[in-house]
């Protein structure tokens, strides 16, 4: 009786972990790693992952076609694989966690399989704390995707973008402003200069034929002081 309950339930167990390893399986196989993602091979240089992912991010930029809710998750994805792809010490962890997922697969189906459930359960905790397949990356490192490419002029500009084109028109109507009032006051002055040099000007007309009036007229008066 006893023997018979210790198989039973050594049965029940090995169905859970059956299940339980075909289901992780299966989920798994439906994932794509960070390099199906860009649709390169595991060697590929750091030159032509930069190169896919320009070429693809442009396709599956959420503005390229507002109308398709799924070219943002697609985005984020393209976003996550670089971001990880792109470093060399991320990309080094990320092999070793695919390299340790494929060795877990293969004792997964020529192993103990509660030694395989195990393992997969110790991996499955390595992809909750450290930076897996397909976990989220950081705002460092999305951040960083937009200082290599910026934006182009049809895609949303950036608040540090539009910050710096303000600053930039609000310097540039300072100094128009600045400009203007200077030759405002320069025009000022200049036909100040013009106006007091008229004015003297007409003042010595003004003397001048005051002085030639007089000079006449005393000449007149000693020319009739002379015939009498």
């Amino acid at each position: 009786m006893m023997l018979w309950r210790g198989l039973c339930k050594d049965g029940i167990q090995l169905c859970m972990v059956q299940a339980h390893r075909c289901t992780g399986t299966y989920s798994r196989s439906n994932l794509k790693d960070h390099y199906q993602v860009l649709g390169i091979g595991r060697k590929a240089t750091n030159e032509e992952i930069k190169n896919a992912f320009f070429a693809l991010s442009k396709k599956c930029h959420p503005d390229s076609d507002p109308t398709n809710p799924l070219l943002h998750s697609q985005f984020v994805r393209l976003n996550e694989a670089y971001s990880v792809l792109s470093k060399p010490s991320s990309r080094e962890q990320y092999d070793q966690i695919l390299e340790a997922i494929q060795r877990d697969d293969w004792r997964a189906t020529s192993h103990n399989p509660y030694k395989s459930h195990s393992t997969t359960y110790n991996w499955k905790q390595t992809y909750q704390t450290r930076e897996g397949p397909y976990t989220r990356s950081s705002s460092k490192d999305n951040s960083r995707y937009w200082s290599e490419f910026p934006p182009k002029s049809d895609w949303k500009d950036s608040a540090e973008d539009r910050k710096r084109r303000n600053n930039l028109i609000v310097f540039y109507c300072i100094f128009l402003g600045s400009l203007s009032i200077a030759v405002h006051l320069a025009m000022f002055s200049a036909v100040r200069d013009m106006r007091r040099k008229e004015r003297e000007e007409q003042q010595k007309r003004i003397l001048k034929f005051y002085n030639d009036r007089t000079e006449a007229a005393s000449a007149q008066e000693k020319k009739l002081d002379g015939y009498f």
